[in-house]
């Protein structure tokens, strides 16, 4: 009688093993799909910062700004909006390939642990 308890332990142990290992494989990504994602957010990180490094650089290599807010509005009054962001794609080359690197590291890191230690 207790074999039969047993049995039911045994097949309750191994549906939730096929259910994790299910559960993994839907929530891993791949690799392409992490390599893509790091390079449009080192792009998203140049574009939002990229202004504001603008200004710092032209507040250090030059002293006719009195404040940040005093080159910010002499900036826009001379170049507008697009000058802003004057000179940034040397930083966007940059950035994008080793956001996209970093990302599609970690997630080769996560699916080799996962591996190695049956997660």
């Amino acid at each position: 009688m207790s074999g039969g308890r047993d049995m039911s332990t045994v097949e309750v142990s191994a549906d939730n093993n096929v259910q994790k290992k299910q559960e993994v494989k839907a929530s891993g990504t791949s690799g392409v799909k992490s390599f893509l994602s790091g390079g449009f957010g080192g792009m998203c990180l140049v574009a939002a910062g990229h202004p504001l490094d603008l200004l710092k650089v032209r507040m250090q290599t030059s002293t006719e700004y009195k404040s940040t807010l005093d080159c910010f509005r002499k900036t826009l009054a001379e170049s507008g909006v697009r000058g802003m962001y004057r000179g940034m794609a040397a930083p966007l080359v940059g950035a994008t390939p080793v956001f996209a690197i970093c990302f599609w590291g970690y997630d080769m890191g996560q699916k080799i642990m996962r591996r190695v230690y049956n997660m």
